[in-house]
């Protein structure tokens, strides 16, 4: 895998810039490596976010759709993901076939023409095609950059949110540019091997400056490879000028878009000798991903470790080490080895700059982007779309003024539908988010007027944004104007209603809206029992007092209010439970992922009920081992300390039970399958 910096918060940008390469320190074994494990912790920061989709876009070839495929049925078996796979039309025909009926994985067609690229019809794949035809195909696939924006934007616009990432081929170099124009993260896949990848690098470097008649030939920076035989290369390959096919392969996969993002890809077995270190560092780096930190960064990051979660107090460190730096923050991070600019990480710092008052500094980086920009209206939407999105997410009201202000500007000049679209969805989410939704409902009608569609993203944000104010008939009107235009209301959507009512204490709300979910089929989700059970009051006070809590549903319930308990019957109906757990010989695994206390809690108590039952009724299979995924702690307001976990270790410890937390995993409790039958068989008979 290959990673990207996350640019979405100040806390990562800061760490990222505070790390250089070096030749001494292997990021497996640094103290800080989990914050760089790319693509896992992309995934994990978007947990709890609906419409979470990852984008994979393999090379057209068995060799690389085959582990491709692998590797989306892997990541499919992440709860709440979708796997969208991309390729052309006769691949994913033939791909269909091997997916069962009921997946996660998404196959989308990208329209490809094989004889507009001088191929034979319905040339799709390298295994219809001869060897002399192979070198067309790879720059066929360049074609295929417009239709895949399409499909990013499309789903951006769908799931209302962008992918959490592309993982793309080695052999889509320009995939890498399509990712950072739209700001979202980017990975590659390999599947050969990490020593072959480095002969081939290796090979690009030094092929102009081989000039040997001897059939074989030593690489001088990578020892530990063998021979290579001109003839496995092409007798035209070392000739300065030549355009033969290997000297064609080895510029598809070594173009400068595609080593940029190949930081840290490749793990080598054997050593590597310093020459060839030396050469990657010269190149935009392939090899292994080292860093190190100053005493002054280590202190830094140690310290702001301590207040995970603590916004005011990390903001108040970032501030000190800021104001401390001889350097400007963008100056220390544009100077790193493995900066690579765009416009989403440039405008969260303009937007953090200004918060914290360093107005001319905040301007000078405006300035060289307008000049980097040039007059490219599309990457001007983006970059001021990215801006007012950062500054509403700090609250900034002159902040969204004046880029609401360049955003009008841009509409009154772009004929461009994608200019237009990107604009209005970007000033209509900041309206709504500082409060504005009329102001943002008036832009919905003049959207209408203009011949463009409102998306389903446009009247969620109008939704909630009336809905966070208590304007609750506005809510519903909205709601209505959505179905008469054709969207059907979804779980994210509804999620959105029952936090707004929950806000207000509207309980008897959520309650109806909840049936009304039911009766329309619309599905619940963990996000619908953090929203409903964030606001039942009774289960928050008795989860956080110094009372112990109800240890079974029928006595929960003994002390709820009229409405709680109508809206915990609502939520133990649905099919959220069933969905966090696995049951299986192996194993029966509860997953507390995602899920707030009070939504851990009732569904421990549920799950609790729920093994009874099948422990008692003999129809289902005794797993081998029982385990309940907790979390240790690392996503909490107090680092190390999970509320989620303390509350689990109390039930365990109250209840008798025989889990226990796993040496090997402190965030899991474990025992034995019968073991964990006979403590639940040992209660009193379920009514």
């Amino acid at each position: 895998m290959v990673r990207e910096e996350n640019p979405t918060t100040l806390q990562n940008i800061l760490l990222n810039g505070l790390l250089g390469l070096s030749p001494h320190l292997n990021l497996k074994t640094h103290p800080f490596a989990p914050s760089l494990q790319h693509l896992l912790s992309v995934m994990e920061m978007a947990k709890g976010r609906e419409g979470r989709n990852i984008v994979m876009f393999p090379f057209m070839a068995q060799g690389h759709l085959i582990p491709f495929m692998a590797l989306a049925r892997l990541l499919a078996q992440r709860k709440g993901y979708t796997i969208t796979f991309a390729n052309t039309p006769l691949n994913i025909c033939k791909l269909r076939s091997s997916l069962p009926s009921e997946t996660n994985i998404r196959l989308v067609e990208i329209p490809f023409c094989s004889i507009d690229c001088g191929l034979p019809p319905d040339a799709e794949n390298t295994d219809t095609l001869s060897y002399k035809f192979l070198i067309r195909l790879l720059e066929g696939v360049e074609d295929l950059q417009s239709p895949f924006k399409k499909l990013l934007v499309d789903i951006t616009e769908h799931d209302g949110c962008a992918p959490v990432c592309i993982i793309s081929d080695m052999f889509l170099g320009w995939t890498v540019k399509v990712a950072n124009e739209l700001g979202i993260f980017h990975s590659v896949f390999i599947a050969g091997v990490g020593y072959r990848m480095a002969i081939y690098f290796s090979i690009s470097l030094n092929m102009l400056e081989f000039q040997t008649d001897d059939e074989k030939f030593s690489l001088p920076d990578f020892p530990p490879a063998s021979k290579i035989q001109q003839s496995q290369l092409g007798n035209d390959f070392f000739q300065p000028e030549s355009t033969g096919e290997w000297r064609t392969i080895f510029s598809v996969i070594t173009s400068p878009q595609l080593l940029k993002a190949m930081i840290g890809s490749l793990q080598l077995s054997p050593p590597l000798s310093c020459n060839l270190r030396r050469r990657c560092r010269q190149q935009p780096p392939l090899l292994l991903m080292q860093c190190t930190l100053t005493k002054q960064g280590h202190r830094f990051l140690t310290s702001l470790a301590t207040t995970a979660g603590d916004s005011s107090a990390a903001n108040r460190l970032i501030r000190k080490f800021i104001a401390s730096s001889p350097k400007s923050l963008y100056s220390r991070i544009a100077e790193a080895s493995w900066f690579n600019w765009n416009p989403k990480l440039v405008a969260e710092l303009i937007a953090l700059l200004e918060k914290q008052g360093r107005i001319d500094e905040a301007q000078t980086l405006i300035v060289e982007t307008l000049s980097k920009l040039g007059s490219r209206e599309r990457d001007l939407a983006c970059f001021y779309c990215n801006l007012i999105d950062s500054h509403s997410k700090h609250k900034s009201n002159q902040g969204v003024l004046d880029c609401f202000a360049r955003l009008n500007q841009l509409l009154s000049n772009s004929s461009s539908v994608y200019v237009r679209r990107r604009a209005y969805e970007s000033m209509i989410k900041s309206l709504c988010e500082l409060d504005k939704p009329c102001e943002a409902e008036s832009l919905l009608e003049k959207m209408r007027i203009e011949g463009l569609a409102v998306s389903v993203f446009e009247f969620r944000s109008v939704v909630y944004g009336y809905g966070r104010l208590g304007l609750f008939k506005d809510m519903r009107r909205i709601l209505g104007q959505m179905e008469d235009e054709g969207f059907a209301i979804d779980t994210v959507c509804s999620n959105m209603v029952l936090s707004s009512y929950g806000a207000h204490k509207e309980g008897f709300e959520m309650v109806l809206w909840l049936r009304r979910m039911k009766e329309m089929g619309i599905p619940f989700s963990l996000r619908t029992y953090n929203s409903v059970l964030n606001s039942c009051l009774t289960i928050m006070e008795i989860l956080t007092g110094s009372e112990s809590f109800p240890l079974s549903m029928e006595e929960l319930k003994q002390i709820l209010n009229g409405d709680e308990t109508l809206l915990v019957q609502e939520l133990i109906e649905s099919s959220v439970l069933v969905e966090a757990m696995e049951w299986s010989s192996s194993e029966g695994k509860l997953d507390l992922h995602g899920m707030h206390l009070g939504s851990a809690y009732l569904i421990m108590l549920q799950w609790m009920e729920e093994l009874r039952w099948r422990f008692s009724g003999g129809k289902y299979v005794i797993p081998a081992e029982i385990t309940v995924v907790c979390g240790a702690g690392k996503h909490s307001s107090v680092r190390g300390e999970s509320p989620v976990k303390g509350m689990v270790r109390e039930i365990m410890a109250r209840t008798g039970s025989p889990m226990r937390i796993d040496r090997k995993n402190i965030g899991c409790f474990v025992a034995k399958g019968k073991v964990v039958k006979n403590w639940l068989c040992s209660f009193p008979p379920l009514h």
